[in-house]
């Protein structure tokens, strides 16, 4: 199962990377000043990273409200509320405490640099706005591996990056947090694997929380299916053991709606599975 390493990360590439394996992948940022992409893609690469993610529905920050209610920002200055929450939870606050600020470790090359002003940069988007298609020649000359974009919804844009010569897609919509009323992953994901035509592999992302979401998107054509805020809910909860109790009630589930409608294998699982065992998509 790969991991996509975020950008944001709290934990550096090289202490994430597993030796001689494919499954660690690095999703990237292009912020305003490009030497952070560079030099992390740089790093990725010696690390032994399998595939390259550019995420690319970031321009700009969506307006995040419950960011701005919860007073999301760096450097942290926790609210009487938030003292108050801390305090009824001495178990988090003691293993909190023990772990230290959360911080993105890779935005600096060197291991212990001061990033504050980058962080606070990242955390407000400021993003490279000037990447079009022809950036990908950029990437390409620092990256040999396999190039996946992250963020398609349209089919227009499918079909260019295609064309462009990228490795995979990932429709997304960013979980939901970026443009107010954008079609759902789910949504978009038959018009993608029309548009690409079989030529590359399309993932899908955002808004996947069971085994039988999984099940559709399979159906529907995906080669497989990114999770994100589950893994995120195991893992805050209960550490790896949460994260893994997960993985473990999807694959439930998945086994479990497959038997259900009639699917004996993965490759079973196709378009007519859905009429026939009338799974809606919404």
């Amino acid at each position: 199962m790969p991991f996509v390493l975020s950008t944001a990360s709290n934990a550096r590439i090289e202490a994430v990377a597993q030796p001689n394996s494919s499954l660690n992948w690095l999703q990237l940022y292009v912020m305003r000043e490009r030497s952070i992409a560079e030099q992390m893609v740089r790093r990725a690469r010696l690390a032994g990273y399998g595939a390259l993610v550019l995420t690319v529905d970031v321009p700009v920050s969506g307006y995040r409200e419950r960011d701005v209610r919860n007073g999301f920002r760096l450097p942290f200055k926790p609210s009487p509320a938030t003292l108050l929450n801390l305090a009824l939870h001495p178990a988090w606050l003691m293993r909190f405490v023990a772990s230290g600020m959360p911080a993105f470790v890779n935005l600096a090359e060197e291991e212990g640099a001061d990033t504050l002003k980058l962080q606070a940069a990242l955390l407000s988007r400021e993003m490279e706005r000037s990447l079009t298609w022809e950036s990908l020649a950029w990437l390409r000359r620092l990256w040999d591996g396999p190039l996946l974009i992250k963020g398609i919804l349209h089919p227009g844009d499918a079909a260019k990056a295609c064309s462009a010569g990228v490795d995979g897609l990932i429709v997304s919509n960013h979980g939901g947090r970026q443009l107010d009323g954008a079609i759902s992953s789910v949504g978009a994901l038959n018009g993608v694997l029309q548009a690409v035509d079989g030529r590359i592999p399309v993932f899908a992302d955002s808004g996947f929380r069971s085994g039988l979401d999984v099940a559709k998107a399979l159906a529907l054509g995906a080669k497989g299916v990114f999770l994100g805020r589950p893994l995120l809910y195991g893992l805050a909860a209960e550490g790896a053991q949460g994260a893994t109790a997960v993985l473990e009630l999807i694959a439930t589930e998945l086994e479990r709606a497959m038997t259900l409608a009639g699917a004996h294998e993965v490759a079973a699982l196709n378009p007519e599975i859905l009429r026939t065992a009338a799974l809606h998509l919404h």
